[in-house]
This record gives C-alpha cells, sequence and structure tokens, in this order.
C-alpha cells in the first residue's frame, strides 16, 4: 500500500512539474496562448495526466513480475526413475547425486507451500489501481487549487468599466484617477493604466504603431517586445518597452483600430512582467461597441 502512494504522489511531482514547465514555455515562447481558449489548457492537462497514469503504472507493475530463478526445472527430474524399489539413472551421462534430487525436490515443495500461504493479491489489483488513480486526481485537483490561490483575488474577481463606447474587466482593487488628458486613467497599487481612442483618419494600424513606439528609440530607452495579438476580433499590437524618463520605467502598449478609431491602452509599471494577470485581464475581456 505504501508503494501505490508514493507512486501517486510521485505521479502527482510528475503532473505538477509538466504543467509548471508548459505554463513557462508558452509564456516565454507564446505570450498570447491564452487566446487560443481553453481547448490548449486541455491538451496539455490531458498530457499531464497521462503521463503521470504513466509514472504511477511503472511503480505499481514493479513487483508483478515473476522471478524464473525461483522456478524448479522439472525436466531436470525426468532424468530420474525409481526401479523396483532402487534408485536408477534414465541417463548414465548425468552423475548428479539422489541426495541432490531430494533436496531439490524438498524446496521445490517449500517454495510452492510459501507461495500458497501468501495472500492472493491478483485479485485486489483492480481496486489498488482504482485507489491509486483516485489519489492521483485528487492530489492534483489540490495541485491545482494550490496554483490558483497565487492568482490574485482583485483578478481572480474583477471590476467592469462599461460605457457607450467600450467595456472590460479590470483588478477590483484599481481606482479611477484624473482623466485630465486621457479617456480613462484606472491606478492600482504598482501600475496605472491609460486608455484613450481617436479618429484613425485612414491610418494603418502599422503606420500609427510605428508612430507609437517612437520614444523608444530615444537614447537610453529600449523596445523589450511586439507581439501580434488579436483583441475584439480584430489585428492588434502588444508592445513593451523600457523609456529612460522620470527615473525610468516600464510600459506595455496595446493598440487595434475599429470602425476607423483606434485604441491604446497603457499599462506603466516599474516591472510590467509583475503586471502580468492584470494586463491579460483587461485585454481579453475588451469589447468595442
Amino acid at each position: 500500500m505504501l508503494r501505490k502512494l508514493f507512486g501517486a504522489f510521485v505521479a502527482f511531482l510528475v503532473f505538477i512539474v509538466f504543467i509548471s514547465l508548459v505554463v513557462v514555455g508558452l509564456m516565454t515562447f507564446w505570450p498570447d496562448y491564452k487566446d487560443a481558449g481553453r481547448i490548449v489548457n486541455l491538451i496539455f492537462l490531458s498530457i499531464g495526466f497521462a503521463l503521470a497514469f504513466w509514472v504511477y503504472g511503472k511503480f505499481i507493475n514493479r513487483d508483478n513480475g515473476t522471478s524464473n530463478d525461483n522456478e524448479m526445472d522439472i525436466s531436470e527430474t525426468n532424468n530420474y526413475v525409481v526401479e523396483n524399489g532402487t534408485d536408477s539413472l534414465k541417463d548414465d551421462s548425468f552423475s548428479s547425486a539422489y541426495d541432490d534430487i531430494i533436496e531439490k525436490g524438498k524446496n521445490y515443495e517449500e517454495r510452492i507451500s510459501f507461495s500458497e500461504d501468501k495472500p492472493k493479491s491478483a485479485s485486489n489489483t483492480g481496486v489498488k489501481i482504482a485507489i491509486g488513480l483516485s489519489s492521483i486526481v485528487i492530489l492534483a485537483f489540490i495541485g491545482l487549487l494550490a496554483v490558483g490561490m497565487f492568482v490574485s483575488d482583485d483578478v481572480a474577481n474583477p471590476a467592469i468599466f462599461n460605457d457607450s463606447n467600450i467595456s472590460f474587466e479590470y483588478p477590483s482593487n484599481w481606482v479611477r484617477g484624473d482623466d485630465a488628458g486621457y479617456y480613462l486613467i484606472l491606478e492600482g497599487d504598482n501600475a496605472n493604466l491609460y486608455m484613450n481612442f481617436s479618429k484613425a483618419h485612414g491610418h494603418s494600424l502599422d503606420a500609427i504603431t510605428d508612430d507609437l513606439i517612437s520614444p523608444s528609440n530615444e537614447p537610453g530607452s529600449k523596445l523589450l517586445f511586439k507581439n501580434s495579438t488579436t483583441v475584439n476580433g480584430v489585428k492588434a499590437y502588444d508592445i513593451g518597452f523600457y523609456i529612460n524618463r522620470d527615473g525610468g520605467f516600464q510600459a506595455r502598449f496595446l493598440i487595434f483600430i475599429v470602425n476607423d478609431k483606434y485604441y491604446i491602452f497603457s499599462l506603466t509599471s516599474e516591472n510590467i512582467e509583475d503586471e502580468n494577470d492584470s494586463f491579460n485581464l483587461v485585454k481579453n475581456s475588451i469589447q468595442v461597441k
């Protein structure tokens, strides 16, 4: 039973490590993977469960094999026969002593007797497998809950901005700031979000984006990334850069065009990576009216 529990624990660790590596890899090489929806998550979760089950199966089948060393070669005894109450050799080419045969016979009987005294565990194999798999599922569920605990309550229970032009969700601890010069300003503990929109006048998204990132050409400033994504079903750019102003800060921009209006969301923070959950919450919930 201890082996089954240990196998379930190892399988659980394998599952958590696999999912963690997948998440880190996707966030590194596919920043917009969350836009793919739940199907991608379900695929990797299924692979993780399959891998965990395989590891667990290795543990429970580890001792199921039989050892040929414990079996007596019955063919050896066929070389001996008993004739008229006396022991003789069937094949004179063999020189094994009678006492050796008797000893082998006793050892064989003892092994048979020992094996018969063992409890019949084969009938319980299905129950043990079921218990083990149930343990894996329970532990994995607890692990997923534990991972979910790292998601901020302010993101898990967001507030909603909704007016005649646009709606989106944002962390519940963000408060509305002075909107002077912007359509909307939301202020958080470690980040601020600025939102504005204006007529595009026929300009393309790429042209407006190139103009937007021009501050990154200033001395000391640097473009961190520029990724193509989708917002509200239209093409958008997700851009991050370091700006060497006011002591230096990082900014992440989301820009897209709908009905010849370009919308710009700008999140500023000392480290924009720390605000990924907040930014993605806004980005994935935008609905333009």
